[in-house]
């Protein structure tokens, strides 16, 4: 089997990160970012529920 055919969106991120860089750093940057929101406001919804001073 040939890899192009399983996985193609792997592939169009290769070459975006070889051809622009910068572009690809922001992408990944934010995506690390919205993650980490996401996964902080879980935190204080289910850790700290009424508490505000407590959560973020």
């Amino acid at each position: 089997m040939d890899k192009k055919e399983n996985f193609p969106l792997v592939d169009e991120f290769k070459k975006l990160r070889k051809r622009n860089k910068i572009l690809f750093t922001a992408l990944v940057g934010a995506a690390v970012i919205l993650f980490w929101r996401g996964v902080w406001g879980m935190a204080d919804a289910l850790i700290f529920p009424g508490h505000y001073l407590t959560s973020s």
